[in-house]
């Protein structure tokens, strides 16, 4: 299960190494993240971030790096052929939760 009350220290210490808007911290916030936020009743996470802990961790460009990460990770679940009809609507259901922080 995730433990989110250790992302201020997990963020402080990263801090050190990468500076909050480089490439490679969106990178490790998409990887931590792309489970952390609920779009898609078919498919629930155990343990979501609560939206002020979205809007502290994550920025207005993290969030849309983070879009296109769960679009994909999220059609994978239906590969190997998925419907236009599901796409669209998996598509519109990430959009709706993610823009709302935006």
């Amino acid at each position: 299960m995730h433990d989110h009350s250790k992302l201020p220290e997990i963020f402080q210490r990263l801090d050190y190494f990468f500076h909050r808007e480089s490439s490679v911290m969106r990178v490790i916030k998409g990887i931590m993240f792309h489970q952390s936020i609920n779009c898609l009743p078919e498919y629930p996470n155990t343990r979501v971030l609560y939206e002020e802990e979205i809007t502290q961790f994550l920025d207005k460009k993290d969030l849309e790096y983070l879009k296109i990460l769960m679009y994909n990770d999220t059609m994978s679940y239906e590969l190997p052929r998925i419907s236009e009809r599901t796409r669209e609507k998996r598509r519109q259901q990430i959009d709706d939760k993610i823009d709302q922080f935006m």
